[in-house]
């Protein structure tokens, strides 16, 4: 690729055209009213949302299944503020998803993009479907660190390096891959400007280094919590080729539109990358993405998940948007459009997916909670439950501590009576889990049926009552 500065070709003056500032107004209204919306919605919440309302009953240094513990201080926050409840899970999630998007227009402009390539790059995150979908459906961490991200990118640009320092730590406690966006970042600044190459340089690292050490002393002693999901990636013998395969099928989820977008655009013009500021984010990206690809086959990966790619999207569609407009500024106002269509695409379609095809977000757990806590009832439940996925959100409805062998510490709770809540199928397994934990069966088991609110389907639910009493 040819190293000369390219000037980046501007259209033609419009009476509309700085109307496109506007671009980061609307789509932040349009996230956080489909936060509100999908609130009203969804009677449960998200995947990894299920996952956070185990882990948000309680404040501690580190959470399980290989998750740093970040997201879940942020959403025990949420919850003192807004209660327990979707609507809490969807302000910080949706906030975050938009000061990511905002950090991309923000990274856009400090490194030369006009107004309308600044938009171009915003809505770009959209042809990603992973962002525009994936980031509404489940994730949680994985908009932590798409947040963050920008936000480091900001930092480094502005020189600020403390500050880079803060938010590098909080891009290590938001998600472990973190690690890998922040050494990109310092082997790409190398190649360029060489800001870390100073006293300044080095102490913010260190500043990133000194606020993990509480987690990364907990992480020693839990490592078991800390690297719990990580085996159901790798491969029973070492295949590089399994590997690079994977990771070839993630790039291909992440980048696909993109690259049709640069085909396109190259199909006009060389696509070149500016010197300055553009360079050291182009390199970012890249250095980013070979990482992982590395990682991928010396950890003996078969899988290789899309989210893992995302934060090189963060500093790769700012430059993207301006080679794509210096060499096709049509295609760039077309991108924003499709972009912006998108945007409005996935949001109906989650309304959708929430209440007729996602059973986990549309079963009746109201009903199911007045079964366990009858109205007068004064004392707490303690559920024993099996699919965290859909009875951690029983937490949604009432007072009620929910408990599953995921958590790296039960020892805190110690109830002396609880109610196993099970699909049909694991009541046995959950029953030895509880006399493990000095609970045995008070009874025999009660069948129940878990409704769902806009479909005949239901699930059967096991219900049984273990106490200490009840042992020999």
């Amino acid at each position: 690729m040819s190293n000369r500065t390219v000037q980046v070709r501007e259209e033609a003056p419009q009476p509309w055209r700085d109307s496109w500032a506007m671009l980061p107004v609307v789509v932040i209204a349009i996230l956080m009213a489909q936060g509100i919306v999908l609130a009203f919605l969804r009677s449960g919440t998200s995947y990894d949302g299920a996952e956070q309302l185990l882990y948000s009953q309680y404040l501690d240094w580190g959470y399980g299944r290989s998750q740093p513990p970040l997201y879940t201080w942020a959403l025990i926050a949420m919850h003192r503020i807004f209660g327990v409840g979707i609507l809490a899970e969807h302000v910080l999630k949706f906030g975050l998803m938009s000061a990511g998007l905002l950090a991309v227009w923000n990274i856009a402009r400090r490194i030369g993009a006009s107004v309308p390539v600044a938009a171009t790059a915003l809505a770009a995150c959209f042809l990603v479907v992973e962002i525009g979908w994936e980031f509404q459906r489940n994730y949680a961490h994985s908009v932590l660190l798409f947040a963050l991200t920008g936000a480091l990118a900001i930092a480094y640009l502005r020189g600020s390096l403390l500050l880079f320092g803060a938010i590098a730590a909080a891009i290590v406690l938001a998600k472990y891959n973190g690690i890998l966006v922040i050494g990109a970042l310092v082997v790409a600044d190398g190649i360029g400007p060489r800001l870390f190459w100073s006293l300044r340089g080095a102490a913010a690292l260190a500043v990133a280094l000194l606020l993990c050490v509480p987690h990364g002393l907990w992480a020693l002693s839990n490592a078991n919590a800390v690297f719990e999901i990580t085996d159901r990636f790798r491969a029973e013998d070492f295949r590089p080729w399994a590997a690079i395969a994977a990771y070839g099928i993630a790039a291909t989820g992440v980048g696909v539109l993109l690259a049709i977008v640069a085909a396109l655009a190259r199909l006009r013009a060389r696509l070149t990358v500016p010197d300055g500021p553009p360079r050291v984010m182009w390199h970012w990206a890249w250095v980013y993405w070979t990482v992982c690809l590395a990682a991928a086959v010396l950890a003996g990966l078969d899988q290789v998940n899309m989210r893992w790619l995302l934060p090189g999207v963060v500093p790769f569609l700012p430059v993207f948007a301006i080679m794509v407009n210096g060499a096709h500024h049509r295609l760039a106002g077309w991108v924003r459009w499709i972009g912006l269509a998108l945007l409005l695409l996935f949001t109906g379609g989650q309304w959708i997916e929430s209440t007729r095809i996602n059973a986990r977000t549309d079963y009746d757990y109201a009903s199911l909670y007045a079964e366990l806590a009858p109205p007068g009832t004064d004392a707490v439940p303690v559920a024993l439950i099996s699919n965290y996925a859909v009875f951690a959100n029983l937490r949604l409805y009432g007072p009620i501590t929910v408990l599953h062998p995921s958590m790296p510490d039960l020892s805190r709770f110690d109830p002396d009576s609880a109610v196993i809540v099970a699909d049909a199928r694991r009541g046995a397994e959950v029953a030895r889990w509880a006399r493990d934990l000095g609970l045995c069966a008070q009874g025999e088991p009660v069948t129940t049926e878990l409704p769902r609110r806009t479909g005949p389907d239901t699930l059967p639910v096991e219900l049984l009552t273990v106490s200490r009493a009840a042992c020999p």
